[in-house]
């Protein structure tokens, strides 16, 4: 029998991952469409100090991973430029 792992501890959360196109732009916030039709907001300040962080705007396709706040706001660590075909985007979570 393999010994027994017992965690320590709170668990980090799971991050979250949205995909969609950009509606609006405002600061360090984002409107998101989702394949859906339904809204996401996306808070990517932290995200937007990566030097990997793409150009973004409206009409844009994007998928933004990180975690989401009691409100429903996705707080993005990071923020990728994807294809406008919506098959190809990945699922959201």
């Amino acid at each position: 029998m393999p010994p027994r792992i017992e965690l320590l501890g709170p668990q980090p959360a799971l991050p979250n991952q949205v995909s969609g196109v950009i509606a609006t732009l405002d600061g360090m916030t984002l409107t998101l469409r989702r394949r859906d039709g339904t809204l996401a907001f996306i808070e990517f300040l932290a995200a937007a100090k990566s030097p990997d962080f793409p150009p973004i705007g409206s009409g844009k396709s994007i998928t933004a991973i990180g975690t989401t706040d009691a409100q429903g706001i996705l707080h993005a660590k990071i923020i990728i430029r994807t294809t406008a075909a919506k098959a190809f985007w990945p699922n959201d979570q």
